[in-house]
């Protein structure tokens, strides 16, 4: 299956995709604080994987301008949507536009481009990633910045039993008000370094679950150095969580700022 229809496939459910991530609130500060120290208004902020547009409406409701792209039409509606209940005078500039992340260039060089919440991680090969990462880098001006945040591959998760279901989270349907549980299985392919994943949300009343498959691509810590390195960006910073703290032994994720090179 092509990426593009892997991913439109696993986010047709725009609406799903909201509810299960509306509690998803621990990074907002970390990338209000970087739009705070790189952005350079009114030259938009560039959001990929943009989604339903959790990043990019709460950095415009601070008055940034930005420019929230992704792959699919359905998640974007829904951000429009929600971006149309925000008040204008309170908010920067906001357009969300339908792209692809491997292509979509801004009509201008900007000083930040954005990757949140482990988006990259759905570019599994190294064709796809040197080509996103190529494309951000046209995307910036020299010495722009690319900020973006992936896990940390954690042995024991990778290890497990591919045949058992773990439980992941559980969200209500804001349209049944019904509650779901969603769990998972995983498949870690140790010579490919992708996470083959499939979702089940369990809706309260119904035995049948809904499923949803991803593949998902785990970056050790000197793979992003590398990567990043050969397709014209510096390292700049690395933390282990979104404090600002240092990577330790107990970091989950992996917020990197990385500089495109002069």
């Amino acid at each position: 299956m092509k990426l593009e229809d892997e991913i439109l496939a696993l986010y047709d459910d725009a609406q799903l995709y909201d509810d299960q991530n509306a509690d998803v609130t621990e990074d907002l500060e970390f990338w209000a604080e970087i739009a705070q120290r790189y952005s350079k208004p009114p030259l938009p902020i560039i959001e990929l994987g943009a989604g339903t547009g959790r990043v990019s409406l709460s950095l415009a409701d601070l008055g940034y301008p930005v420019q929230g792209i992704d792959l699919s039409n359905d998640m974007l509606n829904l951000a429009r949507k929600k971006a149309a209940d925000m008040t204008p005078a309170d908010h920067g500039s906001l357009e969300f536009v339908l792209g692809d992340v491997r292509t979509y260039q801004p009509e201008t060089k900007v000083p930040l481009v954005l990757f949140p919440y482990n988006s990259l991680s759905h570019l599994v090969t190294n064709e796809d990633l040197d080509r996103c990462l190529q494309n951000i880098h046209s995307m910036l001006e020299p010495g722009g910045r690319f900020v973006f945040s992936v896990f940390v591959p954690l042995p024991h998760f990778l290890v497990r039993d591919p045949e058992a279901l773990f439980p992941v989270g559980t969200f209500r349907d804001s349209f049944s008000g019904k509650i779901i549980d969603v769990f998972e299985s995983m498949n870690y392919n140790k010579w490919t370094q992708v996470n083959a994943i499939t979702w089940y949300f369990f809706r309260e009343g119904s035995d049948e679950p809904h499923v949803r498959t991803l593949s998902l691509r785990m970056f050790y810590p000197q793979d992003i150095e590398y990567l990043l390195k050969v397709n014209g960006f510096t390292l700049e910073q690395r933390f282990g969580d979104f404090d600002f703290s240092l990577p330790d032994a107990d970091s989950v994720v992996q917020a990197i700022i990385a500089q495109r090179n002069e």
